[in-house]
This record gives structure tokens, sequence and C-alpha cells, in this order.
């Protein structure tokens, strides 16, 4: 849809409010909300003032209180203040800040050695959130309901939940014999206290590509990044003219690109050495090479060693992620439009708004941009006039977060 047809972005109900114990906040001066896929839990930052007196807002944001934040009506987060704070000004506003249920996995660590017998990520991850204190916090595999309340989005992926929730943990290992066949032995989850829950979980996430992060309602979700689905924005800044004169008809109010090459590397290599009970000392090598740095003619080697790499598929994987990782850095994308919403396009009520976890259209002739981009991080604010800053990766850039390696390498 040309831009110039489109009208009342930022229009529609694009309001935020928050509620602590019931009460309704929308009395603010400015505001920042960060949700993201790649940075864990979400945030959000609210300045306000008060028909009272403030003593009463700073009795209401007593730091541990639970509040839910609202977009256009819907459940955008949910979690517990962190913060509250009167800064130096002639007219007393309050600034408060929290984060979403994701925070204790955040904030607390295992106090002893623990060995979880659960043969699934799901079943893990819901094993640790019970150990967390977490157990009234559901766990869903599916991002669907998500997208569709809070973002407009009516998307389901078929089959999405039911592979998330089967993921198998590779548990088993050869034991030494020495007489008669081979037997293979379970062994169970070990963590060393000190560490923290949510580091725990990305350690073994990160071998099968699996995303644990909160929804809008307070409800946790384990989950691959959907790459697959059709964009719901558009980003169209298109360059036409008029009696010879250049002109851009778009919606974008800022925009930002950066490529920087500096960390990043041609080639990415995972190591291990380790004894395996059977076979004696194993080396395991894998690499991933990257093609836009050779094309370029820059060669520069990553070596890391992996303890958790087990095989030459694990290698492999891993390699390709922490390259995607250094990509992902170093090529970034953003774009902010007035208000928080835009016309949909196959959404439930006309209106879309932005969320992560979805996809994006850019058609950007004045950088020369076009394609289908992952939506990754979304950031709202009020300062005072409503903008939503979008962050894009290239989906090549995310394929190996949201695609397990397949296959023994």
């Amino acid at each position: 849809m040309d831009p110039r047809e489109r009208t009342g972005i930022g229009a529609n109900d694009d309001s935020i409010a928050l509620m602590v114990d019931g009460k309704k906040v929308e009395i603010y001066t400015g505001y920042e909300v960060k949700l993201a896929m790649l940075q864990q839990p979400g945030a959000f930052s609210l300045n306000c003032g008060w028909s009272r007196t403030a003593h009463e807002l700073w009795d209401l944001f007593r730091p541990g209180k639970k509040f839910e934040l609202l977009l256009a009506g819907s459940q955008m987060m949910t979690g517990a203040i962190d913060a509250r704070e009167i800064p130096q000004a002639k007219v007393t506003n309050i600034n408060v800040r929290g984060r979403d249920v994701l925070a204790p996995l955040f904030d607390n660590c295992f106090e002893e050695d623990c060995a979880f017998n659960t043969d699934t990520y799901f079943k893990l991850t819901r094993a640790v959130m019970d150990k967390a204190g977490m157990k009234d916090v559901q766990l869903v595999a599916d991002n669907s309901a998500n997208r569709k309340i809070v973002g407009h989005i009516k998307y389901e992926a078929i089959g999405e939940r039911e592979i998330v929730e089967q993921e198998k943990i590779d548990m088993c290992r050869a034991a030494p014999a020495s007489t008669g066949p081979q037997r293979m032995v379970f062994e169970s989850v070990k963590v060393k206290m000190g560490k923290t829950y949510y580091a725990f979980l990305q350690e073994h996430y990160k071998l099968v590509g699996l995303m644990l992060w909160a929804f809008g309602d307070g409800s946790l979700c384990l989950a691959r990044p959907n790459l697959n689905q059709p964009s719901a924005f558009v980003v169209s800044r298109m360059i036409g003219s008029t009696r010879g004169t250049r002109e851009e008809h778009s919606d974008v109010t800022v925009h930002c690109w950066k490529d920087d090459r500096t960390h990043r590397h041609s080639h990415v290599r995972i190591k291990n050495h380790f004894t395996d009970a059977c076979k004696g000392p194993k080396k395991i090598y894998g690499e991933a090479i990257d093609d836009e740095m050779v094309a370029d003619g820059i060669y520069k080697v990553a070596v890391y060693k992996e303890q958790n790499c087990k095989s030459l598929k694990d290698a492999t994987y891993l390699a390709h992620r922490r390259l995607a990782e250094e990509r992902r850095m170093g090529w970034q994308l953003s774009y902010s439009f007035p208000g928080h919403r835009q016309p949909s396009q196959f959404g439930t009520d006309g209106w879309t708004t932005y969320i992560p976890d979805t996809c994006c259209r850019v058609d950007d002739d004045e950088l020369g941009i076009h394609g289908d981009f992952f939506v990754e991080a979304v950031t709202y604010r009020c300062g005072p006039e409503k903008t939503t800053t979008i962050d894009l990766v290239r989906k090549d850039d995310m394929k190996y977060i949201a695609e397990k390696l397949v296959g023994e390498v």
C-alpha cells in the first residue's frame, strides 16, 4: 500500500497505561517500554504526575508490587516494580521502573548443586521455574495467542507447540563395559550452586535454538522465533518526482542503518577435547564461514572452546550460531514511526500493534533495501510525542537461533 494512501498512523487507540493495585495511572510526562527477543527481560520506565499529593503515588509504586502495563487496552507486560525515584525538578514527577515476569530467573541462583531427571527442554524449564518459586506462572510453547492478543495479528504456526514440547535433551552416554556389549546409561542434567536459573537454561537452549521470553499476560513462552510467518508490518520509503524534484513518501520519522565489521570474523571455529568413557580421548571441531566477509576480502578467524559440545553436529551448529550473533551485532537496521500501531496487513481489527517475533516488509528506495526482515525488538516511547522504533534483523542472521540443525554433520 502506498504510504500516501495510508492515513491515521499513530491514531486509533494506542494509549499506554500502568495498573498497580487496581489503580490505573495515565497521567504521565514520558515513558519508554522495550520488548525484545534477544535482550531479556522486558523492561519499562515511566515518568508520571498525579492529581493528588506525590506521596500517594510514591506509596503506590513500592518496589516489589505487581504491575500490568496496557497498550490499547491489552496486556503488553506483567511483572514487578524494581525502582521509584523523584528526580530533581521544579515540578514533582515520579519515575517508576519495572521488569516483566521473567526477571526472577535472572535475579536468583541455585543455592546448592542440583540434578534434574527430565528428558525434554520443556520439562526442564518447568522444573527450574518451580524451583525458582514460579509454580503459578504458566509455560507455553507457541507465540500465536500472544501475537493475536497484543499485536492483533492472526497467524498460527501449525505444529509449532508440539515440536517444542517434545524436544528431547541428549542425556544418554555410552558406559564402559569390561565384558559383554556396550550399554547406554541415562545421565541427569546437573548444575552447580551459584549459577542463575536463566544462565543455566541458556546453556542448554543454545544447542537447539530455543528461547524463553514473557507474554503480556504474565505467562512464559519456550519456543523458536518464527521466520516463516507473513509480514505483519510494512516499511515503505518510496522516492518519487514532481517536475524534476525528488520527493520521499514515507511514514518513517527516523531511520538508522549500521554495517560494522570490527568484531565480525570470516571463520568461526568451535573445538572441544574430552574423554569418552568408551572411546577414550576425543576431539570435536566445527566451522562456519561468513560468505559476506570472504566476498569482501576480509579474513579473520575466531576459535572458541565449548565444553558442552560432544559431537560434530553440536560444534558445527554452535559455530554457525556464533557467526550469526556477530552478524546481528554488526548489521543493524531500525525505523521509527509516530504512534504505536499501523493499519493492519492481515490483522484482526484493522490495526496492528508493533511487537517482536513478527516479520516486516521493507521497501526503502533511499537506502536500497528491499526484502522481508525479522522484528527482533520494539521500543515504545512518549516524550511527549508517541513514537515506536522497530529493530530489524536479516532472516539469515536469525536462522541458527530459530532453526535446530537437523541430522549429524
